[in-house]
């Protein structure tokens, strides 16, 4: 890892300040780190516990099939965050329509008066 990061992964350093840095990593950018970078935990990058560099140890006794498994664990774990945040958004939304068509049906109430 170095100062190619962001070019290797295809990002830019806008991914991740302002208000992205907020936000969880999206399933093709973690993708993109664990298949450039095996050497970072998949542990540490999704959920933030233990090292952030795999010790030689966990390496040698780590079977690809555990590997593989924590890497599509950690891909659910993230697309179920993805799917709430997309609800919480969906229930906004809804709120927000709804409060439009109230404000749409006094105008039109309104209206009517006025003609009358």
């Amino acid at each position: 890892m170095g100062k190619n990061f962001f070019s290797d992964l295809e990002l830019s350093y806008a991914n991740f300040k302002g208000r992205q840095k907020k936000t969880g990593l999206n399933s093709d950018t973690i993708d993109k780190i664990i298949s450039k970078y095996p050497e970072i935990s998949t542990d540490w990058l999704v959920l933030g516990k233990g090292e952030m560099l795999k010790s030689e140890n966990s390496n040698t006794t780590e079977t690809l099939e555990e590997s593989e498994k924590k890497q599509y664990e950690a891909k659910i774990n993230l697309l179920e965050k993805n799917l709430k945040d997309k609800d919480k958004i969906i229930i906004l939304q809804e709120e927000q329509i709804n409060m439009l068509k109230y404000l749409l049906e006094q105008t039109d109430v309104k209206a009517v008066k006025n003609v009358g």
